[in-house]
């Protein structure tokens, strides 16, 4: 059978179970020391294990003594018996005497050794008992220390292949940028690539604070170009070369990729179209004199403009000259003033009774077109004249059946009066106009019956 194996807490050395019957060894609680190891950590012990230890060894000394005595008296041979002659004629037998061989695991220990070991540690404990003071422990520091332990071998940790990445992507980007300092979008690409090659590393921060840097200073180089060619654009726009403006911008566009740079450029082109869109909605607002202004949209240099203007033209030319309106005047004013059932509202001409005094221009007119807008409420007659003078007049008459069956809202009354024709529309369909001796020349007259009535506007065109 074998032996159980155990090892000294100490020195780690190994303790057969044979080592505790033979004083080699002793059990401290759950711990475990060789016999050579026992005097270094005694001191270190509390009272009692230091007291049950001390025993120990006290008895371990004693039985190795007893042991070796027997030992010597064992390997006395006692004096043979005195044969004679004869027998000292014959060599004796010499008993050998063979020492218990070691152990496998661990050399046997030399008495001296164990000796003295036990000595040492009565001297210790003869020294704690003298003290005075049992309840304290003797001092580590007045003990002689232990050897040290060689310390274990420096083993320097392999290089990590992403941290020198890392480093040679910043010192590219940090060369990159000192030997192309106008290269703003090429100093951004080279940070971008070190901060994607230093992620999980210690210049991961580093480098994210440099990309920052270099892109705030490519949108500063960005807006002083665009600041330039603001200043180059402003004379062109003066002129209405519009398209000469714009493409300044577009002519810029390859000088960098970055969608910042192209987005403010189309941005800044964009503008100028606009600028020129509006110029043309200001001229729309003169028809009269539009007509002639062709060579100028022209140079705009937007087609798209120009066939704007050139569709405006043609309507303006199929649907006549411009209407004028007729709810201002002197006419107007002597109306509302006169308080014959007109009122003014802010925004149209409004009757205040029934059967108000007919409203009736100043001036006369031989021919052309004459437009109302008007709403009706609980009407039941009106009529409108144009030519009315002592000679007669060219009237539409609007009774009750018609007015009930007009939808609530507005309504557009066109007469349209140009030589020995006269017609009428009413919200887009002929009406019927009644002649009264057929004058050549007269005012525009008209007047509701009852009812709220409300002129929204009254126009004239030649």
């Amino acid at each position: 059978m074998g032996q159980e194996i155990v090892y000294c807490f100490q020195c780690q050395g190994r303790i057969l179970g044979a080592d505790f019957e033979r004083g080699q060894a002793y059990q401290l609680g759950q711990r475990f020391v060789c016999s050579p190891c026992a005097a270094a950590v005694l001191p270190t012990l509390p009272i009692k294990e230091r007291e049950r230890l001390m025993a120990e060894m006290f008895k371990a000394t004693r039985d190795r003594r007893s042991t070796s005595s027997g030992a010597h008296a064992a390997i006395r041979t006692p004096p043979a018996p005195d044969r004679g002659m004869e027998g000292r004629k014959t060599t004796g037998r010499i008993p050998i005497v063979k020492r218990p061989a070691p152990s496998p695991i661990q050399p046997a220990l030399s008495p001296l050794w164990a000796v003295g070991a036990a000595a040492f540690a009565a001297l210790v404990l003869i020294g704690w008992a003298l003290s005075g003071n049992r309840t304290s422990t003797p001092s580590v520091a007045d003990l002689p220390a232990p050897p040290p332990r060689p310390a274990p071998p420096t083993v320097a940790p392999p290089p990590d292949p992403r941290t020198a990445a890392a480093r040679d992507a910043m010192a590219r980007a940090e060369a990159f940028a000192a030997s192309h300092p106008k290269d703003v979008d090429g100093a951004v690409a080279q940070w971008e690539a070190a901060v994607k090659a230093s992620e999980g590393t210690g210049y991961s921060r580093d480098a994210v604070l440099k990309l920052g840097n270099a892109a705030r200073r490519r949108t500063e180089a960005y807006d002083r170009e665009l600041a330039e060619l603001e200043a180059q654009v402003k004379a062109p726009l003066a002129a209405e070369d519009y398209r000469k403006a714009a493409d300044l911008y577009k002519a810029a566009a390859p000088r960098h990729a970055h969608p910042d740079w192209s987005f403010a450029l189309e941005k800044r082109a964009g503008e100028v179209f606009q600028t020129a869109s509006r110029q043309l909605a200001t001229l729309k607002e003169k028809p009269a004199e539009l007509k002639d202004l062709r060579a100028r949209v022209e140079k705009w240099g937007y087609p798209e403009l120009l066939a704007d203007y050139t569709q405006t033209v043609q309507r303006l030319a199929a649907e006549g000259p411009a209407w004028t309106s007729m709810l201002h005047g002197a006419w107007i004013e002597k109306l509302v003033k006169d308080n014959c059932g007109w009122a003014w509202d802010g925004d149209a001409l409004v009757i205040t009774k029934d059967n108000p005094r007919p409203a009736r221009t100043f001036e006369d007119y031989e021919s052309g077109e004459f437009r109302v807008r008007f709403e009706a409420v609980g009407t039941t007659y009106a009529f409108f004249n144009v030519r009315q003078a002592d000679a007669g007049a060219f009237m539409v008459q609007i009774l009750r059946p018609v007015f009930e069956s007009l939808p609530p809202g507005e309504h557009v009354l066109v007469i349209t009066f140009r030589g020995p024709t006269v017609t009428a529309t009413l919200d887009g369909k002929p009406t019927t106009v009644e002649t009264v001796r057929r004058p050549t020349t007269g005012a525009i007259q008209f007047c509701p019956g009852n009812g709220k009535f409300r002129v929204n506007s009254l126009e004239y065109r030649p």
